[in-house]
């Protein structure tokens, strides 16, 4: 009876050990998230640089988007339903 307990506190000590070497993993990698993002917005680097209207226009006026607009359209509601 003895060996039983053994085992089942020497395994949930391993999943313990598991669970907070993954909870370490997830701290450490928040960490450095927060970290990058606070010295980008220090540094003033972005990912968008400026944000204009003119692509947009640019796709609508002079690039044939309406087909596979409407196919997307098409699909979408069709898998909905």
């Amino acid at each position: 009876m003895t060996d039983i307990r053994a085992a089942d506190v020497s395994m949930s000590r391993t999943h313990v050990r598991k669970a907070l070497s993954k909870q370490a993993i997830r701290l450490i990698l928040y960490a450095q998230l927060i970290l990058l993002d606070c010295a980008a917005v220090i540094s003033g680097f972005t990912l968008i640089p400026s944000f204009s209207v003119e692509s947009y226009q640019t796709v609508l006026h002079q690039q044939n988007y309406l087909k596979p607009f409407m196919n997307s359209v098409i699909l979408s509601v069709g898998s909905t339903i």
